[in-house]
């Protein structure tokens, strides 16, 4: 991961630390709200402090799990330690960075790229408020992940997992560098299991019923990741079964969105099933009908600019959005093609979208030329 992403990173827990929710039965079920125990102001200098154990690291627990922050190349869990360090509350922090790496299995804590908070997949690290340049990092101890943490699905087991304290900076290329404290605090965590699914905000139905793995529920107030491909790139998984899940809440004719809401299904490159009402659109769900103003449809015309930020444009007399608006070319209103053949323009080639089968002429970008 660059030093810019890792940086994103911090600067995105820096917002979420203030956010926890106080209200344990809302655990799971939000990506963090107001707690009234957290503070920025730091505790007091020296850390927490001998607690009486022989080692002299304080024994803790942890309680009220909850999603903490997810994006498309992280997703962060957090739970609030027992007993508070010097009188404040802290929490503790399972944080995964999408590298080319696994993330279901048996893992040492505080080795290899886990060994260092700027490089960390899988992050094991405690911090109070929004105080991001000291915490705790995990030195020792296994994490154990039945399920894989990006599907909002979290069954992990820490087992003799021990925290020093550390100061988090960066170095001169950039990058941020855990530095073990000098005689610093440390915390041991007992074993410590947690199976959980977590759903979306805005999500209605049953909470098993979120990623259960058998079933795509449709019209629940967000996306289950059931409806979603079912096998992931990072990295590919040969033995993955891409079969769709049946899918409930939405009929036979119907696409299931990534906002939750079933979408009549059109048939966008044959041009054989129109839509009743909206425009015929592609999309990673498939081919659908959509409200234009609700799934950027522009109103240019193949060759004309479309406004930035719409995606497909071109609609014909059938309702058939027929073009799409290249952001590489001052949002020129392209035409949909299928192969580099349909392309007329010299050195151009098919730019493919989702499925792979459709997209649109363009140059190469000036990284790929």
């Amino acid at each position: 991961m660059s030093s810019t992403l890792r940086i994103l990173t911090c600067a995105l827990l820096l917002v979420a630390c203030g956010d926890a929710p106080s209200d344990p039965d809302d655990a799971g079920r939000d990506g963090g709200t107001t707690d009234p125990m957290d503070a920025d102001t730091p505790p007091e200098d020296g850390g927490p402090g001998d607690a009486g154990d022989p080692d002299g690291c304080i024994d803790v627990t942890v309680s009220n799990w909850r999603l903490d922050n997810m994006d498309d190349v992280s997703i962060r869990y957090r739970a609030r330690i027992a007993p508070e360090l010097s009188d404040q509350p802290w929490d503790l922090y399972l944080d995964f960075q999408r590298y080319d790496t696994e993330y279901v299995g048996t893992f040492p804590l505080g080795e290899g790229q886990d060994e260092n908070f700027g490089s960390c997949a899988r992050c094991v690290v405690a911090f109070y408020g929004s105080m991001l340049d000291r915490g705790y990092f995990a030195s020792e101890g296994t994490l154990e992940l039945r399920e894989d943490p990006f599907t909002q699905k979290l069954d992990a087991t820490l087992t003799g997992a021990r925290l020093i304290e550390v100061t988090i900076e960066a170095d001169p290329t950039g990058a941020l560098v855990s530095t073990p404290v000098p005689g610093g605090a440390c915390l041991d965590l007992e074993v410590t299991t947690v199976d959980q699914n977590f759903p979306s905000p805005g999500w209605t139905c049953a909470n098993e019923q979120f990623n259960d793995g058998e079933t795509c529920h449709c019209g629940c107030g967000a996306f289950d990741p059931d409806c979603g491909d079912r096998c992931s790139d990072f990295p590919p998984d040969p033995s993955c079964d891409p079969t769709p899940l049946p899918v409930e809440g939405c009929g036979p004719d119907g696409v299931c969105t990534f906002e939750g809401e079933c979408s009549a299904r059109c048939d966008h490159p044959g041009r054989t099933v129109a839509c009743e009402s909206g425009v015929c659109i592609f999309s990673a769900e498939g081919d659908r009908c959509g409200v234009p103003t609700e799934e950027r449809v522009d109103t240019a015309a193949v060759g004309e600019t479309c406004t930035p930020g719409n995606f497909m444009c071109g609609v014909d007399g059938e309702s058939f959005a027929m073009g799409v608006c290249d952001d590489l070319d001052d949002w020129r209103c392209k035409p949909v093609c299928y192969a580099d053949a349909d392309c007329t323009v010299p050195g151009e080639f098919c730019y493919t979208l989702f499925t792979g089968d459709r997209g649109f002429c363009r140059p190469p970008p000036p990284s790929e030329g």
